[in-house]
């Protein structure tokens, strides 16, 4: 049988289920203790006038409680049915970067690898989503995470 990945070598973890978010809250964290690198999708609909501020954290557990910003990396999707993607812009970790309406129906792209991270005590990574007053959208919120020692069936990421 060919080597066919089936989730061994990218770890998937549905985060957040489509659902309306019109206040503040973060996702679950994601255990970086045995995965190199992970990346959050973003899919977003039905976007605001005003939205989301989002933020990388570190946490000292798979909630995000006790945490420290970290600097990462973004990318914006094209529209369904075109096949182009929006510069990699950088994340400064005080500020986050703006979710806006005029990105309606795409998804963000948020890239975090683990030397990135910068406090040993906090080892989860999630994304917190700060409303500014206003904020109403239907996300969806999976993270890909790319396992340090790949096997048939890797480590939970929510451990």
């Amino acid at each position: 049988m060919a080597n066919k990945n089936l989730s061994q070598m990218i770890h998937y973890v549905p985060l957040v289920d489509y659902a309306q978010k019109t206040a503040t809250f973060s996702t679950p964290c994601i255990s970086m203790k045995l995965y190199e690198k992970v990346e959050f999708y973003i899919k977003c609909e039905a976007l605001a006038t005003a939205d989301f501020t989002v933020t990388v954290v570190q946490s000292t557990a798979t909630t995000a409680t006790s945490t420290a910003t970290v600097n990462a990396h973004y990318r914006i999707s094209a529209a369904g049915g075109t096949d182009t993607m929006g510069a990699v812009v950088a994340i400064v970790a005080a500020t986050g970067f703006d979710i806006l309406n005029t990105n309606d129906n795409k998804t963000y792209i948020v890239s975090v690898e683990s030397q990135e991270m910068t406090t040993a005590a906090k080892p989860y990574l999630g994304l917190t989503f700060t409303d500014p007053g206003t904020a109403d959208a239907y996300l969806t919120i999976w993270a890909m995470c790319w396992p340090k020692y790949p096997q048939k069936t890797n480590d939970g990421a929510l451990t």
